[in-house]
């Protein structure tokens, strides 16, 4: 979907300008934006604290440098 495509490509350009390369942008924003539609998709699907915990890990697997 054209949508989705403009959304992840916003969000890799985030990830490129915070100095990830092109390539690791783009994933990183693919699996930043999969989780959220997933997530909104899925509104029943855990505790308000267990939401919270896949956010904060989900911060911290996209946001985290890879060796």
């Amino acid at each position: 979907d054209e949508v989705d495509a403009r959304r992840i490509a916003y969000i890799a350009q985030c990830f490129s300008a915070l100095g990830f390369p092109i390539a690791e942008a783009r994933a990183r924003a693919f699996i930043l934006y999969a989780y959220e539609v997933a997530e909104s998709l899925l509104t029943t699907q855990g505790t308000a604290a267990q939401k919270k915990e896949r956010s904060a890990l989900l911060q911290r697997l996209v946001t985290t440098r890879l060796a």
